[in-house]
């Protein structure tokens, strides 16, 4: 019979069955260097104890604040939606300020249904602020990416979907979360620009 070399755990049971390291505080757990976090309080290893040390300053930081452009904004021209100007143009969100929106304009193009939907946005685009109460959501079309910018509607206001078809002012669309269909007026949701 032919003899294979045997690790620790098969040992000939004499010792530990895991090979451990002696971390120098008394422990014996196999410890990998990156299982350390900053966050964790200095343990004192020294003479008189050996406990939690107190003394040492705190690396625990106040909560980040929400990196979310429209954390309580409560109107439909959220950030990244896809907007029309009374001209004519399209563009997209990139700020409000003071009931005004900032907008970078783009370059449209005529579907074959006829509507006028933003084809192009480049770093170089013009920007623009214009007052809220000139702006329109810009029409969702078939495989748009969308939000939910309504509350009170069958989804969730934040809610993102991509559109499977538009009807009459209504648009079917598959949820991001669910990846269940669901029917919304036009109105409801945002037409969100991918960059």
């Amino acid at each position: 019979m032919r003899e294979y070399a045997r690790t620790p755990a098969y040992g000939d049971g004499i010792g530990s069955v895991t090979p451990l390291r002696d971390d120098g505080a008394g422990g014996r757990t196999p410890l990998r260097d990156s299982a350390w976090n900053p966050a964790t309080p200095h343990h004192d290893g020294g003479v008189g104890g050996g406990g939690w040390d107190d003394d040492a300053p705190s690396t625990a930081s106040a909560p980040a604040p929400s990196s979310d452009p429209d954390a309580g904004y409560a109107g439909v021209f959220v950030t990244k939606a896809v907007v029309s100007l009374p001209d004519g143009r399209q563009g997209v969100v990139r700020a409000r300020k003071n009931g005004a929106v900032v907008v970078a304009i783009g370059t449209t193009k005529t579907l074959p249904n006829g509507v006028v939907t933003l084809d192009a946005l480049t770093s170089a685009s013009a920007m623009e602020t214009v007052p809220e109460s000139v702006l329109t959501l810009a029409p969702a079309q078939k495989k748009d990416n969308v939000v939910v910018v309504t509350s009170g509607e069958e989804q969730p206001r934040g809610a993102t979907a991509v559109v499977i078809s538009v009807d009459e002012g209504e648009c079917v669309m598959k949820m991001d979360g669910t990846k269940e269909a669901a029917m919304m007026p036009a109105t409801a949701i945002a037409r969100v620009w991918v960059e």
